[in-house]
């Protein structure tokens, strides 16, 4: 239950590079019509013929200036730049779960609770971070399967489902969404008494159970620390 902490020296940034391919993100761009109903000349028709109207109308392909802006954009068209993963087909089905995992174990005769949380380096920011267990759901995977294989895979813990979200956006820049899923996990079950992570190679990972009654003074000293 005590907090190993890894040296944050062990890692450096070695370089920042522009690239224009990658076999997990790419860069999109969102064009969308903003109707004006002030607009003169909008046709004389309404519901679902407006709509038709609308959709069948051509899109006129868009010259950009030398930064990729748009130039010659026809009236309220309206853009947004994303960024998506190629993994992800449908933006509007949950495509990864984060997971919410509450510990509990008996001391003393009297249950005590604890959050489940994992610590990682994160190259974006420069800096170790700590969040939920969460990851990718695999092709034909739930994500409440999800949820529990990431737990496990990450901290090692075995859990059950308590209760799930519905799908969340994490960001209005790109397509990725999650479900929060909340579980609990019995720290004196034998199958939790040793935990056993199963990173991928790639992966370094320390798993952290911080006490929810000074859960606020614990991660401030691993902050500071």
């Amino acid at each position: 239950m005590e907090l190993q902490t890894p040296p944050k020296g062990t890692i450096k940034l070695l370089k920042r590079v522009y690239i224009n391919k990658s076999p997990w993100i790419q860069l999109e761009r969102i064009y969308y019509k903003e109707l004006d109903s002030n607009d003169t000349n909008r046709p004389d028709v309404d519901g679902l013929f407006f709509e038709l109207f609308t959709f069948l109308e051509p899109f006129v392909p868009v010259q950009c200036d030398d930064n990729g802006a748009p130039i010659n954009l026809q009236k309220n068209v309206r853009y947004w730049d994303v960024f998506s993963r190629r993994q992800v087909n449908q933006p509007s089905h949950p495509n990864s779960a984060t997971t919410l995992a509450f510990c509990y174990k008996l001391v003393d005769n009297k249950y005590s609770f604890f959050l489940s949380v994992v610590e990682q380096f994160r190259p974006s920011v420069n800096v170790h971070t700590l969040e939920f267990p969460s990851g990718i759901c695999d092709p034909g995977e739930d994500t409440t399967t999800c949820g529990l294989r990431e737990l496990k895979e990450e901290t090692g813990y075995t859990g059950v489902l308590l209760r799930k979200s519905p799908n969340l956006p994490t960001s209005v820049l790109g397509n990725d969404n999650t479900c929060l899923i909340t579980v609990l996990v019995d720290l004196d079950l034998d199958v939790n008494l040793n935990p056993v992570q199963s990173l991928e190679p790639t992966e370094t990972i320390t798993a952290h159970v911080f006490p929810l009654c000074n859960l606020l003074e614990v991660c401030c000293s691993l902050q500071l620390s």
